[in-house]
């Protein structure tokens, strides 16, 4: 999917888009601060920044792209989100998008790395070369996002990891429970719910911990509750989610 603006660490309620004001920072302070300096109106007119956020799943690495983009999007700057995980995408769709000031790439695991027939991972890959090229030519920014990182994706096009290496990097951290505790209380909060603290901590500690996931319980007990019209309790937890 191609976004002009504007996936988590924390949107506060189901139809708000991630931004850096509803990002639950944690460890991750100087990516944060990196990438919204990258996508200043005033720093788009000198030379190309070139950053490579890398972290597992669920650890707010897609949520900083999209807050890039939304952010930049704010300042006037012409930026774009794209999401290569999104079925159907042909890497001739990345022709052109030089022009942007500002482009972030969610997912390129998803077309490089024997994820896809070698025909088409050839192609997607000459074409994210290209690209990095054209933006850095331009002096636009790119924003490269990823699971993992370069070395590690098993890439054919040597010239392609060593671009991807020369990339400012920064490794996103997964917050700690108890951050994950406060995130969850404070988005019930924004809802219009009310969520104690016993009854975060036992959605972590019984549940996944990906964030993800927990703000996706989260959404199933808060329909859960209006359906029964029954507060969110353990009980209630027990009820809707089996555990």
């Amino acid at each position: 999917m191609v976004k002009k603006t504007q996936q988590l660490t924390l949107p506060i309620s189901s139809s708000e888009l991630p931004s850096f004001e509803n990002f639950v920072i944690g460890d991750n302070l100087e990516a944060v601060l990196a990438l919204k300096q990258l996508s200043e109106k005033s720093n788009t007119s000198s030379k190309a920044q070139l950053i490579y956020v890398h972290g597992q799943q669920g650890c707010g690495v897609s949520h900083l792209l999209q807050a890039t983009v939304d952010f930049a999007c704010q300042q006037g700057i012409n930026a774009l989100y794209f999401d290569l995980s999104e079925k159907a995408l042909s890497p001739k769709m990345l022709q052109g998008l030089e022009s942007y000031e500002l482009v972030c790439l969610d997912d390129v695991a998803a077309v490089v790395g024997g994820s896809i027939m070698f025909e088409r991972e050839a192609e997607w890959e000459e074409a994210l070369f290209h690209l990095f090229n054209h933006l850095k030519d331009a002096g636009h920014q790119l924003v490269v996002g990823s699971s993992q990182l370069p070395q590690n994706l098993h890439v054919r096009l040597p010239d392609l990891v060593s671009r991807w290496d020369s990339m400012v990097r920064f490794h996103i951290m997964d917050i700690s429970d108890q951050d994950k505790e406060q995130a969850l209380i404070q988005r019930a909060k924004f809802a219009g719910l009310n969520l104690a603290p016993e009854v975060a901590k036992y959605l972590i500690s019984r549940g996944s911990r990906n964030l993800n996931q927990l703000i996706a319980n989260l959404d199933k007990l808060d329909q859960a509750s209006l359906a029964s019209k029954r507060a969110i309790t353990i009980p209630l937890v027990k009820e809707v989610l089996g555990f």
